[in-house]
């Protein structure tokens, strides 16, 4: 065995200040040792770091190519080839994929030389078919690779499961790039990140106010879903019998969802032809709380505010949308472009929470 190091201390300086300069020292070192280890080429894609949530912090994965698994297994010598077939609704394995529907499964078979029997990995298009949602229709689809390549996708992922069990020693802990896009649901990795992100922009404007001696408020809590919203069936995400799998997952109604945890930062307008905001006409304060406190948010459609009273904010979410809402919804208007309706009820509430926030004294 070779024990010289496989990449060059170039090579590091190189990976550090390129695709592994977004994590810590700590999850570079360790990445680069197993890229040590197993000696794969980086620089080809045979193995790659990738961003994952942990605990509500970003961590760096190791993610290897299908060839990379490949390249382990033909080193021992003892891989001897395998063989890919795909099944339909019928059940029936075949070895090539022609229809234009997706297939229900892949299953590979590796042969190795001292085994008596060959290892089997079988993969359900259910199971790990990669998804991405779609802004504009408001649907979870399936991702664009996984839609031009399904039989391709899919193999690969059985591929990487049968290589895995016929070479546990040299393959343990080294996972196909396919066999997490399931699990990641596509740009839902994008969306934690931008969770954690958005923590971190919270927790220093909290330690900021209270360094300025500013009380904050906590919000109340949100509100919890009715009992027919409970009683409501879940999606059915398995496919209709004598048909392909469907693609989309559906997304549930604003009225479905609960807020509980802190979601992304106020994100795009999602812009639809409407009218300007105009400001209301004046007239005597009515008893009770002012108009725009029991305003709910309808326009701003992030879990975290969406159907929330904006009397309910506290001093740091205002504060939030303050520096990256509306600044997008003036820029907006000042191309003369239009909004939907509930922005603009949001957007003059919301100027009304804060000129209010602002007259008041915390102490």
């Amino acid at each position: 065995m070779n024990n010289d190091p496989f990449l060059s201390d170039s090579d590091i300086d190189l990976l550090k200040r390129t695709t592994l300069k977004q994590f810590s020292d700590d999850q570079a070192d360790t990445f680069i040792r197993v890229v040590q280890h197993h000696r794969l080429d980086p620089f080809s894609r045979q193995i790659y770091a990738t961003k994952r949530m942990s605990h509500g912090n970003i961590t760096l994965v190791t993610v290897t190519g299908i060839v990379g698994l490949c390249a382990l297994a033909e080193r021992t010598g003892y891989y001897d080839g395998c063989q890919t077939y795909w099944a339909g609704p019928d059940g029936v394995w075949k070895d090539e994929w022609l229809e234009e529907a997706y297939p229900y499964a892949a299953k590979c078979i590796v042969y190795h030389k001292q085994h008596t029997y060959p290892e089997v990995g079988i993969a359900r298009w259910n199971s790990y078919y990669g998804r991405s949602y779609n802004k504009e229709t408001r649907r979870w689809e399936v991702s664009e690779f996984w839609d031009k390549f399904p039989d391709l996708m899919l193999a690969k992922v059985a591929k990487a499961l049968a290589l895995r069990s016929a070479f546990p020693d040299h393959l343990s802990g080294l996972y196909a790039a396919e066999e997490m896009d399931g699990s990641n649901g596509g740009d839902e990795m994008n969306d934690e990140l931008k969770i954690a992100t958005n923590r971190k922009k919270e927790e220093e404007l909290l330690k900021k106010a209270a360094a300025q001696g500013v009380k904050i408020v906590e919000s109340k809590p949100a509100p919890k879903a009715t009992p027919a919203q409970a009683a409501a069936p879940a999606p059915d995400l398995s496919p209709p019998k004598g048909q392909g799998p469907d693609p989309t997952i559906p997304v549930p109604a604003p009225a479905q969802v609960t807020h509980s945890a802190p979601q992304e930062e106020p994100g795009d307008l999602d812009m639809e032809p409407s009218q300007p905001p105009q400001p209301e006409p004046s007239a005597e304060a009515p008893a009770g709380p002012p108009a725009w406190a029991e305003h709910v948010i309808q326009g701003l459609r992030n879990d975290k505010y969406l159907g929330r009273k904006v009397g309910d904010l506290s001093p740091v979410e205002l504060a939030a949308i303050e520096a990256n809402w509306l600044p997008k919804v003036r820029e907006v208007l000042a191309k003369g472009e239009k909004l939907k309706q509930a922005q603009q009820d949001d957007a003059v509430a919301f100027e009304e929470a804060i000129k209010h926030s602002k007259l008041e004294k915390p102490w």
